[in-house]
């Protein structure tokens, strides 16, 4: 999404809807390791918010003292 700086709004390059503010998601790189050994693989929001536990929103919200 682009700021638009004039309104403080955000557009959708996809779909231009302007909102306040994004909606955000998780691109998680991962490396997957055992004994012998080792895949990288990308994590997409919806099995990061399953292992996390939290959404992407709310994982920005955080203070780094949590």
């Amino acid at each position: 999404m682009d700021e638009i700086t004039t309104r403080m709004t955000f557009r959708c390059k996809k779909c231009l809807i302007e909102n306040n503010s994004p909606k955000f998601s998780f691109v998680l790189r991962v490396t997957i390791m055992d004994e012998y050994t080792s895949i990288r693989a990308v994590i997409f929001d919806e099995v990061a918010i399953k292992l996390l536990g939290l959404t992407a929103d709310q994982f920005r919200s955080m203070s780094p003292e949590d």
